[in-house]
């Protein structure tokens, strides 16, 4: 599937449902095509409410969150673990965080809330029901292994999304997606299923522990020339298609004494996937611009940042996590 979306220039083949998961969705879909998608898919999909009938005006007494990403080695969880721990702090609400059996939560979650975990979908359904949670947040949206099963079944009265995957859900069933201006102008919200809960400078927490300060490692390490301009790339496989890398090979060759350092992210095939990027490189006449770096740990990862000198975004798919991270790092 990767091969298909990145050599048909980011159009996943005709039949393939991305209902389940982000990776085989058509990222050549405008706003309008991807909202229309939506929306016949949640109509489809309805199902009977489970959540308890909640009294209008009643005291909010417990806010859920439902998540694999409770983790500070996972995308969202990195962004959201302070944020977390801020939240942890107010007493007039309880905290509830939901995930399944096979995934990993870190054990500092058990200090902001209660932690609850379900062999399947409908196990966590029916514990958000009897735990009579009065706000459920789901931070998946289409990412794989998500959560929409659990959302049809409305197991609260008040369902909002945020953060994982900042687009329409089209399902029924999900009351508000919270967003910036920037994230869903005036413009796009006749394209979004949900109200937008617009908060008022930026949707998307970050953690000020990851900012660098100081400087731990010099180019020659990796064997990058002071003298080069650097771009770089550390996005997930799925977002890149073929027509945006000869894009960047473009750049490369119109940039003087410029390079593209880049590592591939969560990919099942990444091995074939650099073969394939790389090889585009070479048929571009670009190959010795191009500089593959291996995954590392965090901590080496964001000290590494600081070598760079210019971010290249994807198109279809944009950078999320890894794009705060650039900042936080101090690269445009």
């Amino acid at each position: 599937m990767l091969y298909n979306i990145y050599r048909t220039d980011g159009d996943a083949p005709l039949g393939i449902t991305d209902w389940e998961h982000l990776r085989v969705m058509r990222l050549d879909y405008t706003e309008r095509q991807l909202y229309n998608h939506r929306y016949l898919q949640g109509d489809a999909m309805q199902r009977t409410h489970m959540f308890r009938p909640r009294p209008i005006n009643a005291t909010l007494k417990k806010i859920a969150f439902i998540s694999r990403d409770f983790s500070s080695i996972r995308p969202s969880g990195q962004l959201a673990i302070n944020f977390f721990n801020l939240l942890s702090k107010y007493t007039e609400f309880s905290l509830y965080f939901y995930s399944l059996d096979i995934q990993i939560v870190d054990k500092l979650f058990d200090t902001f809330g209660t932690v609850k975990k379900g062999t399947d979908m409908k196990a966590l359904s029916k514990m958000i029901v009897a735990d009579d949670i009065d706000i459920l947040i789901d931070m998946q949206g289409f990412m794989h292994t998500n959560f929409t099963d659990v959302l049809l079944d409305k197991p609260a009265p008040i369902q909002i999304h945020w953060l994982g995957y900042p687009g329409t859900l089209g399902i029924p069933t999900v009351d508000y997606l919270v967003a910036d201006n920037i994230l869903i102008p005036d413009n796009s919200q006749k394209y979004y299923c949900e109200k937008i809960a617009y908060l008022p400078h930026l949707y998307q927490p970050n953690n000020p522990d990851f900012i660098q300060r100081e400087r731990f490692v010099e180019r020659g390490y990796y064997n990058i020339s002071e003298a080069s301009f650097v771009f770089t790339h550390f996005n997930s496989d799925y977002k890149i298609d073929r027509a945006l890398w000869f894009v960047w090979m473009d750049i490369l060759k119109a940039v003087p004494n410029s390079i593209l350092v880049f590592t591939i992210l969560t990919s099942t095939e990444e091995e074939g996937f650099i073969k394939q990027l790389l090889g585009d490189a070479q048929l571009a006449g670009v190959a010795k611009q191009v500089v593959y770096l291996p995954k590392a740990p965090r901590h080496q990862h964001f000290n590494r940042l600081q070598l760079f000198n210019l971010g290249l975004d994807t198109y279809r798919v944009n950078g999320h996590t890894t794009s705060a991270d650039l900042i936080c790092g101090g690269v445009p």
